[in-house]
């Protein structure tokens, strides 16, 4: 299955830790980055919190945001800009639940929120799995594939075993 993940645009405020953090999502991880606020606004944000990187590390960020389109997932959620990230993502998740949400803080002490520097195979919301046997039921089938259809711009199905005859 693919989760997706709300990731604070103001934990990537290093080079290490966007190469760090993004190498972990994609679909081969199971694991996709909502597109909260909307994408443009979201590398922005990232971008705005390496205010401290130096140049050639503000360069690389750069190329990684570039071309991350593939592990981001294109979602409508709303974004109040005169609430803090964390605020908006809690209140977003409230009505259309993130898998998890990824901050450098957790004030309120909500279990669906991960630390960025506590991520590890051991945390289980972190910890997805990427392969599973599926009921054969069409209930079943949508919810199992439902994010990786949000994430494609295009999709191919195959039936081995379709004849047109």
């Amino acid at each position: 299955m693919i989760h997706e993940f709300a990731l604070d645009p103001a934990v990537l405020s290093t080079w290490e830790k966007v190469r760090y953090l993004i190498e972990k999502f994609g679909c081969e991880h199971g694991r996709m980055i909502s597109e909260f606020p909307k994408k443009s606004t979201w590398k922005r944000l990232v971008y705005d919190a390496c205010v401290k990187c130096k140049d050639y590390e503000k360069k690389h960020i750069e190329v990684y945001l570039a071309n991350i389109d593939k592990k981001l997932l294109r979602q409508s959620r709303t974004f109040d800009g005169a609430l803090p990230w964390l605020q908006n993502a809690e209140v977003q998740h409230s009505t259309s639940p993130f898998h998890a949400i990824i901050s450098g803080e957790n004030p309120n002490r909500k279990d669906f929120i991960l630390i960025e520097n506590e991520l590890s195979d051991e945390v289980p919301l972190w910890n997805v799995k990427r392969g599973l046997t599926v009921p054969r039921t069409a209930s079943e089938m949508v919810k199992c594939v439902q994010t990786l259809l949000q994430a494609s711009s295009e999709i191919l199905f195959i039936d081995q075993h379709f004849k047109p005859s």
